[in-house]
């Protein structure tokens, strides 16, 4: 069975598709020659020098799971007598598939719209490939985060089990702003002197743990310390200027 625009990917040809009870396999290929040799510029036609198959994995396609298998031409180059092999339009540089489907892996995900096992199993791929799909766009976004400087930064915990976590949060923007897996003096320290324009810090709110305190003493003098304290019946906070 061939239908040529089953794939709705520019750039690839759909050769043969086989049905199987769980899943489609479609068997691919790129449709046209390279313009040019990636190593030397030429833009003289290459020889064609074999092939070098490649298993891939797509969308669903009617509620179906799909592996491609790719048949990656192999070119030898009439100038520098070079070999390379045709570039894969759409494909992801880092994971075995569509740019698609590490798109839609990396948004369900992130918002938990189901567990990486039930997310494996729709796609017919494994968990360690959403695992790892996941970890990658995970450490992109640590990489392009920048922490705005707030203006009034709060200082607090939240206990995950048995292990305790500090929360910083920028109080005029309501957000928060970083996790970090300690709250002691050096852990505070580290990440207040990575702060971009340190100065425009003008209050911190937290609570009597004193590293927090000597840490802001340190490393943002110039800052205000408001000390939460709970009132007598427990269910509101006051707030003082600490020292």
């Amino acid at each position: 069975m061939i239908a040529k625009d089953i794939l709705c990917l520019p750039g690839w040809t759909t050769r043969s598709i086989e049905e199987k009870d769980s899943h489609l396999i479609i068997e691919a290929e790129i449709c046209e020659e390279p313009s040019a040799c990636p190593m030397c510029g030429s833009t003289r036609s290459p020889y064609h020098f074999g092939y070098r198959p490649r298993t891939l994995f797509d969308l669903p396609i009617r509620m179906k799971p799909v592996q491609l298998l790719v048949h990656r031409h192999r070119y030898r180059c009439r100038d520098c007598g070079d070999t390379f092999l045709d570039a894969m339009p759409l494909i992801s540089r880092t994971h075995d598939a569509t740019e698609r489907l590490v798109s839609y892996v990396e948004t369900h995900a992130l918002q938990l719209t189901s567990t990486f096992t039930s997310l494996a199993h729709n796609l017919g791929v494994s968990e360690k490939f959403v695992r790892n799909v996941f970890q990658t766009h995970i450490d992109n976004l640590e990489l392009g985060y920048v922490i705005q400087t707030p203006r009034y930064l709060g200082i607090d915990e939240i206990y995950v089990e048995d292990a305790i976590y500090c929360v910083l949060t920028d109080l005029e923007r309501h957000c928060m702003v970083d996790l970090l897996p300690k709250r002691d003096m050096e852990t505070v320290k580290r990440w207040l002197r990575q702060l971009k324009h340190p100065e425009t810090v003008e209050a911190v709110a937290m609570d009597h743990w004193n590293p927090y305190r000597r840490s802001i003493r340190e490393v943002l003098p110039q800052a205000r310390i408001i000390i939460g304290t709970p009132d007598q019946r427990g269910s509101r906070d006051r707030w003082q200027v600490g020292s």
